[in-house]
């Protein structure tokens, strides 16, 4: 594919050229044609020159959200770690990463040391979006945590209020693209729990229907529980969607959303710790909580549950079943054990004021 030519030209010019497209070809064969803007041109331009860069001098290893998808991530995190990297810290991406080592800071002794009011100018001087004075503040904690091998806690002690109320915790296995396919609810007051798992035997509208209709029903059963989820992005949102989908009352979602609180967000919010990643796996690790099984995640869950649906009826059908329902019993145990083990946590923690 010949690409157009990048840099100012004018209007007639830009007119005579066609637009550019390209072809992705997925895991099936597929081939999807995907239109190319300029500004997709200079990145892939960009990552040609990172690339010959790479080839000639080498590259040192960087952590991305993309990383839980290799099988090198634990080799990785050791190298990273040994070097104090940069991409170790929350908010620091890879661009971030080679905009602060621009400016000579190499690892995050560089970072924690660095004063947070310049590095803000410096980077909004330098690149236009940077993050903010506060931010700056949060990730020189986290750099803190990391070489002190310590939780760093910079929150205010009356956002532990609402995790010392009965809570509810939730936890969903969901196609990202179409249904909810299992509600699962521990109901703790104080040191009892009572564990609920509404499981859709069929992948239709009508049992997610069901089983979000078990869910409600439960909700309105405990009015004084905090519902307690873990990971912004994950299941409050494709609860929402699955509520608007079947027409239930937006006054009910209004009240689950006033009584709700993501625990990831809450732990981002008052704490760091010496840890790249804050994912329920590495955070209920670091805390001390052990599985009974290896951990799947919900890419293997969804599926496990479509090898479910294809199964008769019969013996292997029902230990999928129930292997589904174990899985997502331990993320409850421990969300729950999570949250009781924060407030404790405080005295094991280094305080800092975050001005």
């Amino acid at each position: 594919m010949n690409l157009p030519t990048i840099g100012n030209c004018s209007s007639h010019t830009e007119k005579a050229i066609p637009k550019a497209k390209g072809f992705l070809i997925l895991g099936t064969g597929e081939m999807v044609e995907v239109n190319i803007s300029k500004d997709l041109l200079f990145e892939i331009c960009w990552l040609a020159d990172e690339v010959r860069n790479v080839k000639k001098n080498g590259a040192e290893p960087t952590l991305s959200p993309e990383c839980k998808l290799c099988t090198l991530i634990e080799d990785c995190k050791r190298d990273v770690s040994q070097r104090g990297g940069l991409s170790l810290i929350h908010g620091i991406a890879y661009i971030r990463e080679h905009q602060l080592k621009s400016m000579g800071i190499k690892n995050i002794a560089d970072l924690m040391k660095a004063n947070r009011v310049e590095l803000h100018e410096k980077l909004y001087t330098t690149f236009g979006n940077t993050p903010g004075i506060s931010e700056i503040g949060k990730m020189q904690l986290h750099a803190l945590s990391l070489i002190e091998r310590k939780p760093v806690f910079f929150g205010e002690l009356e956002s532990f209020r609402c995790l010392n109320s009965p809570l509810i915790i939730v936890d969903l296995e969901y196609d990202p693209e179409s249904y909810v396919w299992l509600v699962g609810l521990c109901i703790v007051e104080k040191r009892q729990k009572k564990v609920e798992q509404y499981f859709a035997e069929k992948f239709t509208s009508a049992e997610e229907k069901r089983i979000i209709e078990q869910l409600l029903a439960s909700l309105k059963s405990n009015p004084e529980h905090i519902v307690v989820t873990y990971g912004a992005s994950a299941d409050m949102p494709q609860l929402e969607k699955a509520w608007r989908r079947h027409g239930f009352s937006a006054n009910e979602w209004s009240n689950l959303e006033k009584r709700h609180v993501d625990l990831y967000t809450f732990m981002l919010r008052n704490f760091r710790f010496p840890l790249s990643s804050y994912s329920l796996k590495d955070v209920e690790g670091f805390l001390g909580f052990q599985r009974k099984k290896e951990r799947i995640d919900g890419l293997i869950a969804l599926g496990m549950y479509n090898r479910y649906l294809r199964e008769k009826k019969g013996p292997l059908k029902a230990a999928i079943k129930q292997e589904l329902l174990e899985y997502n019993r331990e993320d409850l145990e421990a969300t729950v054990f999570v949250a009781r083990k924060l407030k404790p946590l405080l005295s094991e923690c280094i305080r800092k004021e975050l001005i």
